[in-house]
């Protein structure tokens, strides 16, 4: 009965409708959501124009370039989201509930960067080992830019822009990005009350990063460029540790800096002051995005991480 009952609620019109409008805005396009669903443009902006119809609000102000939610999109949106998330992980697990040959089972090997799998994926594993015991996570942490086939890695999480690919991409949340500095450093160096005070003091840069940090308020925006450094590092974790031991100021994702903040070894410097955040992607492996396994947690991952 319930399988027969979920079946119906994801080929009912207004799922249908739903899945369209979460799958726009988590890919911020439509031509990208036609892709993720396999189905035409048209197709998509139909079931947009007929959610908005039906709920009798805008959902989503568009223009030649660009798309935002409105104020009403933004309540639909979350609770769309969550309702297309969980019937899509109930659908694999019914799914791998009914008959144990068909279960997901088998390995994922899943890479990215150590901070963000240990401070953003590990937290939300728990519940995806108890739906699917049988499928096993294999996890490669590194900051470099992994080879999918060099290293058979199933799926992968960029931190970053993603360059142009044909392997599936998902949208995650962007990190939030901070300055952040010890206070024996601002003792040394003085307090940093705006942007132009960083030239004073030593600022850490990753290699990967661009020398140029770029600061915003709603009228004033200001670009700091980095010409010199004493200390450059390849790794966040050193990034972390080089600003906690008071060698310069560090651009880095507020989820990383936190537990330092909440104990006193950095304080969050230019707080006002609003830093671009980066995109974060989880891209699957072409020829593996078919596998249950990979598809259970590609699923899982996205609908904890959007």
């Amino acid at each position: 009965m319930f399988c027969e009952l979920l079946f119906w609620i994801m080929n009912n019109k207004f799922y249908a409708q739903a899945e369209a409008f979460v799958t726009v805005v988590r890919c911020n396009s439509i031509s990208g959501a036609a892709l993720e669903l396999k189905t035409t443009k048209s197709n998509i902006s139909q079931k947009l124009a007929d959610l908005e119809a039906f709920l009798d609000v805008e959902l989503i102000h568009r223009t030649t370039r660009h798309m935002s939610l409105t104020p009403a999109g933004e309540r639909a949106f979350q609770t769309c989201e969550r309702a297309v998330d969980e019937t899509v992980n109930a659908a694999l697990l019914v799914g791998a509930l009914a008959k144990p040959e068909d279960r997901p089972s088998g390995k994922v090997k899943v890479s990215g960067s150590n901070t963000y799998l240990t401070k953003c994926v590990l937290p939300e594993m728990h519940a995806f080992q108890e739906s699917y015991p049988e499928v096993e996570t294999i996890f490669v942490g590194s900051d470099r830019r992994v080879n999918f086939s060099a290293e058979d890695i199933d799926m992968g999480f960029r931190i970053g822009p993603i360059a142009a690919t044909r392997d599936k991409v998902a949208p995650l949340k962007p990190l939030k990005r901070i300055l952040c500095a010890s206070p024996d450093l601002l003792d040394r160096h003085g307090d940093i009350d705006h942007p132009k005070d960083l030239k004073r003091i030593p600022c850490i840069l990753r290699e990967q990063e661009q020398p140029v940090w770029k600061l915003e308020l709603p009228e004033e925006n200001y670009e700091h460029h980095i010409l010199e450094t004493t200390f450059r590092a390849n790794t966040i974790e050193l990034s972390l540790e080089a600003a906690i031991q008071g060698l310069g100021v560090s651009l880095i994702a507020e989820v990383v800096a936190a537990d330092a903040i909440a104990q006193g070894q950095l304080v969050e410097v230019l707080p006002i002051w609003s830093i671009a955040p980066i995109p974060v992607a989880l891209v699957i492996r072409g020829t593996r995005q078919n596998r249950a396994q990979v598809q259970a947690l590609r699923h899982y991952l996205v609908s904890r991480l959007s």
